[in-house]
């Protein structure tokens, strides 16, 4: 029982370390521009972020360091694709991507926001071709998502394409068995 709780330590010691060093802001002008704006979540819930952060009694929302800039809308003016992290009590719980259309006085209003998963750890966000692709880790270290999504100049809101989940091969675990048996075959191999 001690080990397992130990284990469980470790492990969750571990996660935490991967959530913050991917949450840390990034110091430049694009992301600073976003730091002090309104997110509106897909359950209705508005959270005012100052300074990349929002925290209340035992949640935090903090936006990511990784963003893509383009021009989403075709008016000739940069917006954002963002991610926003939900934590309760240090722990990631929830993941959103948003849509942040600029305007000609060079602020962001965000438009639109989708859920993408719980505990990820985000690998690389691309537009291209009018799509969004988001690759992340689930936190199963043989589990690799791509979402896509398109987004709907008409209804200003994102467009879920696709999820490709890629699983890496395992390699199978062999145990030697210790009993003499009456055949040759003294191995038992299972795959996972």
């Amino acid at each position: 029982m001690n080990n397992s709780l130990l284990s469980l330590r470790i492990g969750l010691a571990f996660i935490h370390f991967f959530i913050f060093n991917q949450l840390l802001l990034a110091q430049n002008n694009n992301i600073n521009r976003l730091k002090d704006s309104v997110f509106y979540l897909p359950n209705g819930e508005v959270i005012a972020l100052s300074n990349g952060r929002y925290q209340n009694k035992n949640t935090t929302f903090v936006l990511h360091k990784t963003l893509v800039k383009a021009d989403i809308n075709n008016d000739q003016l940069k917006d954002f694709f963002v991610i926003l992290t939900e934590l309760h009590q240090g722990i990631q719980v929830n993941n959103y991507i948003a849509v942040f259309l600029g305007n000609t006085t060079e602020t962001f209003a965000n438009v639109d926001s989708l859920m993408i998963d719980n505990q990820i750890y985000l690998k690389n966000m691309s537009f291209k071709d009018k799509i969004i692709t988001v690759e992340f880790l689930t936190y199963s270290p043989h589990q690799q998502k791509r979402l896509k999504y398109q987004f709907d100049n008409n209804s200003n809101t994102l467009v879920p394409l696709t999820i490709e989940t890629e699983k890496k091969p395992q390699e199978s675990l062999i145990i030697e068995r210790d009993v003499n048996n009456i055949d040759n075959n003294n191995r038992i191999e299972i795959q996972f």
